[in-house]
């Protein structure tokens, strides 16, 4: 069973404009729960930016495409056992709005009882379920961006061929995968996620008549991707495309690859 902590926020008299100087704003996007329904369009992007002494300044939780309804925000410590809950508040979407914000900003005088740098944001419905999550970025980390591709290869004979690609940046990343001179048919994109433990990403798709087919998973869709707290998580990570069948035939396989440095060579 969870912990679980309330905070009150609490306010301040806002610090003179001239004592806060701004760092750079960093954005990521949470994703859908690998079982959510295929139709789900929720989607959600967080912002958290430092002043230059280090201190947070800004933090935003903004949900889009969502049903009217109120919506708790939470942050969760998964290092500790049982996870610790903090809740932060809650987002109220209105009926014929689409979305809403939860922000909080230490300039107007907002403080946050912790720092959310390194734990999971999770946004829960009514019922208490978890509909969008992500790990909240260190806005002074070194960038990582980039946009690379490799290779995936036939495991036997045959012509099928095709690529893997992460793109990686301050928001808008994705993974796509590209099936070539492959015959028609819905196969899997699988992703091992642990030693022997292959978890489904999507479904890619050749049409009838066609010989080449792709799917592709993005951050900024709320897209989930197994196995990590984000798309940079992917990297490293083993895949293949299979058919759909009760014993299923590998179609092409490979490597997720890696940024190198902070703009990965583009190949």
């Amino acid at each position: 069973m969870r912990k679980t902590t309330i905070l009150t926020i609490t306010l301040l008299l806002a610090l003179p404009a001239a004592m806060v100087v701004a760092g750079p704003a960093v954005k990521a996007y949470l994703s859908r729960p690998a079982d959510a329904a295929e139709d789900a369009t929720e989607c959600c992007k967080i912002k958290i930016k430092n002043d230059r002494k280090g201190g947070l300044q800004l933090f935003s939780v903004q949900v889009k495409d969502a049903a009217a309804g109120t919506y708790g925000v939470w942050l969760v410590d998964t290092a500790e056992v049982p996870a610790a809950d903090v809740e932060l508040g809650s987002i109220t979407i209105a009926d014929g709005e689409d979305g809403g914000k939860l922000k909080f900003n230490t300039k107007r005088g907002d403080e946050l009882a912790t720092d959310p740098v390194g734990w999971m944001v999770e946004v829960r419905n009514g019922a208490g379920d978890v509909i969008l999550s992500g790990l909240v970025p260190d806005p002074d980390a070194p960038k990582v961006k980039g946009n690379v591709k490799a290779k995936l290869v036939h495991p036997g004979e045959g012509d099928a061929k095709g690529f893997v690609r992460l793109k990686l940046g301050n928001g808008a990343q994705h993974l796509q995968v590209v099936a070539q001179k492959a015959d028609s048919a819905t196969y899997d994109v699988m992703i091992e996620t642990a030693e022997d433990v292959w978890e489904k990403a999507g479904e890619l798709v050749v049409a009838d008549g066609e010989s080449s087919g792709s799917w592709m998973a993005k951050d900024k869709a709320g897209d989930a991707v197994p196995g990590a707290t984000s798309f940079a998580g992917l990297q490293g990570l083993d895949i293949r495309v299979q058919t759909q069948d009760t014993e299923p035939v590998v179609l092409l396989e490979g490597t997720i690859p890696e940024i190198v440095g902070k703009k990965g060579p583009k190949k």
